[in-house]
């Protein structure tokens, strides 16, 4: 049974019969989830970062590798000469990537929900019969966001790749999706066999 609130949250979906027609807020889980992610990396990032006066004798552009000896990770602001660890064990970079990963991971793969997702009433689901992804399903629809983690320079293309199919394909389906045999619905069709028109025959994924 649905209750009244589960029925006020799927109220898109019912219009259309289509069970992922929630793309409103799935963008802004998007949004919260980076949003978590980029403010732990930002404070972390701040809080390790060094410090050090610019003598008034020393030009801006000679400051870094006056003050610390490399340009590598520095800065000039203002007065101030500020430098930080460009590594890619760096705290500021390992600690949000496993934020990251234990996010969309580990916590899709045994509530269904990352936490923007959560706080949108939305779940993934497996294609196949609407319930849990389980880690396999959680790591293949998080795997194209880790390929521009590797490969910086992809980024902006996945990032497009990704949105565009969302928006645009039967189902909502990104490459992610496809990848882990998975669906994003309201959290109140969790647990029932999604059925996508253009997509499934009732009864029969295909």
């Amino acid at each position: 049974m649905i209750g009244q609130t589960g029925r006020m949250q799927n109220t898109q979906a019912d219009k259309s019969g289509d069970p992922t027609a929630v793309l409103g807020r799935r963008l802004i889980a998007w949004v919260l989830d980076n949003l978590i992610i980029a403010t732990l990396f930002t404070v972390i990032l701040l809080s390790g970062a060094e410090s050090r006066q610019v003598p008034v004798d020393v030009e801006s552009s000679d400051a870094c590798a006056e003050l610390f000896g490399t340009e590598e990770g520095c800065i000039v602001i203002g007065d101030e000469a500020w430098q930080v660890d460009v590594g890619l064990g760096a705290t500021h970079v390992l600690v949000p990537t496993l934020a990251f990963l234990a996010n969309q991971i580990l916590l899709t793969s045994f509530t269904g929900f990352s936490l923007g997702k959560a706080v949108t009433g939305l779940r993934v689901v497996r294609r196949s019969d609407g319930g849990l992804p389980g880690l396999t399903g959680a790591a293949g629809r998080t795997l194209p966001w880790m390929i521009p983690t590797v490969l910086g320079l992809l980024a902006p293309v996945m990032v497009v790749i990704e949105m565009g199919l969302t928006a645009t394909s039967t189902g909502h389906r990104r490459l992610g999706d496809r990848i882990g045999g998975t669906l994003v619905v309201d959290r109140s069709m969790t647990g029932a066999t999604p059925v996508v028109p253009g997509l499934d025959t009732p009864g029969r994924p295909t």
